[in-house]
């Protein structure tokens, strides 16, 4: 059976992390199968690094930490680099948020289409059976036009949400894509979070969805906002800013020299 791994980044989450990893030793225990949790610490200054290692000392979680905040793009690289030399080929990785909006009830969902044969699936606001709670109207109209925007610039079939980062992925997919993403990390620093964008479209070409591949699918999201204890630490001019020059610009290489 392959094996799960879960990983999430976490800045000054020291309120809503130590829950989530609750939610997922419990969620991921009853999926019957071996799992390991990975959280990358971005330079937290409110005591999350010490509350998730001292979770990790009876729990099957990593945690890796970086001596300052060097933003999401370095974080994802952290993990990203890890993943790719612990998990097999044929594992599962889910990447989500760190601050406890992401359900874990959704894991079930998510497996299910990757072992109908998916290599990417992705948590969906705009599929139908989806909630959202909590979340102010501003971020949900930003969400909304991003994905809008993503749709008609790229394209990837079955793909309706392009800014949510709650996925699960091959490994076979994230190691394919992975090259590409770190190479590319530090100039996506001051992208702020559309880094998340950039990742899933390598993601999805690794995964077959951008050349027309039934490789990328969805699943209904459970958003719990409402969970949200810390303030976000998402610069929304920076977000912007950053979405819009990757949806205006190139479409980031990654597989295609390989098709």
């Amino acid at each position: 059976m392959s094996e799960l791994f879960v990983f999430f980044p976490v800045y000054d989450e020291g309120s809503s992390a130590p829950a989530l990893v609750e939610r997922l030793d419990a969620a991921c225990t009853r999926l019957g199968r071996p799992f390991r949790l990975l959280a990358v610490d971005d330079g937290s200054t409110d005591g999350s690094g010490a509350r998730l290692a001292a979770l990790a000392r009876e729990r099957p979680l990593t945690v890796l930490s970086h001596e300052g905040n060097r933003g999401l793009a370095a974080a994802l690289s952290t993990g990203i680099a890890w993943l790719c030399r612990e998990a097999g080929d044929g594992d599962v990785v889910v990447m989500m948020d760190g601050d406890d909006t992401h359900d874990p009830a959704c894991l079930p969902g998510m497996l299910a289409a990757l072992d109908a044969g998916a290599e990417l699936v992705v948590a969906s606001r705009f599929r139908a059976g989806a909630e959202i709670r909590g979340v102010p109207f501003s971020r949900q109209l930003l969400s909304r036009v991003a994905s809008r925007l993503g749709r008609l610039r790229f394209r990837v079939p079955d793909l309706t949400d392009y800014s949510s980062g709650y996925r699960a992925v091959r490994a076979r997919a994230l190691k394919a894509a992975a090259p590409h993403f770190l190479e590319r990390a530090p100039a996506l620093e001051r992208r702020g979070f559309a880094c998340a964008l950039e990742l899933l479209l390598l993601l999805a070409e690794s995964a077959g969805g951008v050349a027309g591949v039934t490789g990328v699918t969805e699943v209904p999201i459970v958003l719990r906002y409402d969970r949200k204890q810390c303030p976000s630490s998402m610069s929304a001019l920076r977000t912007v800013l950053g979405t819009l020059a990757l949806l205006t610009g190139r479409r980031p290489a990654s597989t295609r020299s390989s098709r």
